[in-house]
């Protein structure tokens, strides 16, 4: 069974390469979804082909059509356009007492398919939309009638055809959905804030396998882009667990080493402690192994990231120019859970890249609609990034300024090794704590130390006496126990 393009960038990997060629599909989905984008990707990735291909459109005008398949990039000069007026505009379309005029209509549509049909012999063909014959149609039966009749001529000529309609709670068709090789549905959200979030759902494809579930996708300039969900399969290579240094000796020690490669770290804390201070720390410390390594930042400009790395003795811009440290600048509300997944995954593999910080979770969770999906994706993220062998860092605000640590972190279980960083005062100095909380991989030391941020140094070392008494007076320390 030969398989065909459908030209969408992600959407053929969803299909095992594709559609089954010389069949009938339907996407489906409300307004604004995307459905007329992917069927022009469709069509003028046949034309690159080589093949021959017809729209049959019925919803806009053959100019309105070309202006928006170039606004995408793509040209429909190989691609016969029949639109409402050359579908309908027929010597005997005109109106009339005799014969019901809607149902004549309906035939001269018919008929007219027919001759371009005979005269193209296109490759693949799209009509746009079922919806529009409906409201042209004088009742259902006349309207069910037409579509078995267009889907044997279709079957007839041998053309993969792809079909547009609303979803039924906009007034698309159910039932077609039983009589066609497979359906594509189109799914639309809007956030509070922030860009509309697509997704989409193969609901059926006959013949091949298909992934299921539901896939982000979004409008690029150059048209639809899908990003399959990710799947961490059970067979891909375990993480080698190899201990590497963290690039700070304090914490290489309470590490019992250092951490482990193809596990993940998780920063926890409130604001102004340190974490993304010492996020760019491990960055340094996967540099110097020799490794390349990225930064997705959803709460700071990647010039303020790094310049705050260098001032503290972590020097990552001239690695960032050198371009072994790989910088993202990304914004809540502008990004999909799925695309954001994809943009990492393709830095682990294409680039190769060993050490990932992404800064913050909490900044990515406020990126997305649906929480459960995005906090999904990520946790699936992370175990494919154990499989490259990658060192995941997660930083995680804990909520609220003077929030207590009892309150639930949900999101510890995306952890390997878990570093907690708090703030007490001292002599009228504001000072940082770090403890290793959680190390799923080897032991650790269960002692808190103190995380120095000053010009040119940055280090763990041990809480002085002095240090120690306050911090057990504020109840953050009981004993020297095991915390």
């Amino acid at each position: 069974m030969k398989q065909i393009s459908t030209g969408v960038h992600g959407l053929d990997m969803l299909m095992a390469g594709g559609l089954p060629e010389g069949h009938m599909y339907l996407i489906r989905g409300e307004p604004g979804t995307g459905k007329t984008t992917m069927a022009l990707q469709f069509l003028t990735e046949g034309a690159r082909d080589g093949e021959r291909g017809l729209c049959c459109t019925l919803s806009q005008t053959a100019d309105e059509l070309r202006l928006i398949a170039s606004s995408y990039g793509m040209d429909l000069a190989n691609i016969d356009v029949q639109d409402a007026d050359k579908l309908l505009n027929q010597p005997n379309a005109a109106r009339q007492t005799v014969v019901n005029t809607a149902e004549l209509e309906l035939r001269q549509v018919l008929d007219h398919l027919k001759d371009r049909l005979e005269q193209v012999k296109p490759a693949r063909v799209v009509v746009d939309s079922l919806i529009d014959l409906r409201l042209r149609s004088a009742d259902v039966l006349a309207y069910r009638r037409l579509i078995r009749e267009l889907m044997d001529l279709l079957v007839s000529h041998r053309t993969t055809a792809v079909f547009l309609d609303s979803t039924p709670e906009f007034g698309g068709d159910s039932q077609i959905s039983g009589l066609v090789h497979g359906v594509v549905t189109l799914q639309r959200a809007l956030p509070g804030y922030g860009m509309a979030q697509r997704r989409l759902e193969i609901n059926k494809l006959r013949g091949v396998p298909h992934a299921e579930g539901l896939h982000d996708f979004t409008i690029t300039p150059a048209g639809v882009r899908v990003f399959p969900r990710l799947s961490s399969k059970l067979d891909q290579a375990p993480p080698s667990l190899e201990t590497v240094k963290t690039g700070m000796s304090g914490l290489d020690e309470m590490t019992c080493g250092g951490i482990q490669q193809g596990t993940s770290v998780m920063i926890y804390g409130q604001t102004g402690v340190g974490k993304s201070t010492l996020a760019a720390a491990l960055l340094k410390g996967g540099l110097e192994r020799g490794e390349e390594a990225a930064a997705f930042l959803f709460e700071e400009h990647p010039k303020t990231f790094l310049t705050r790395a260098d001032a503290l003795g972590r020097e990552l811009s001239s690695a960032d120019a050198s371009g072994k440290l790989h910088t993202y600048d990304l914004r809540a509300g502008e990004v999909l859970p799925g695309e954001f997944v994809h943009t990492v995954l393709d830095a682990a593999e294409r680039k190769q890249v060993k050490t990932v910080v992404i800064d913050s979770v909490n900044g990515y969770l406020t990126a997305s609609a649906l929480k459960d999906h995005a906090l999904a994706q990520l946790n699936t993220l992370i175990a494919t990034l154990r499989t490259r062998q990658v060192v995941t860092v997660l930083v995680v605000e804990q909520p609220g300024l003077l929030a207590q640590i009892g309150q639930t972190l949900d999101i510890s279980i995306l952890s390997d090794c878990l570093i907690l960083l708090r703030q007490y005062e001292a002599r009228s100095t504001i000072r940082r704590s770090i403890a290793v909380m959680k190390m799923r991989t080897g032991p650790h030391l269960t002692e808190m130390r103190e995380l120095i941020m000053e010009p040119g140094r940055l280090e763990v070392q041990a809480i002085s006496d002095d240090d120690f008494k306050v911090m057990k007076d504020l109840h953050l320390m009981s004993s020297r126990a095991p915390v």
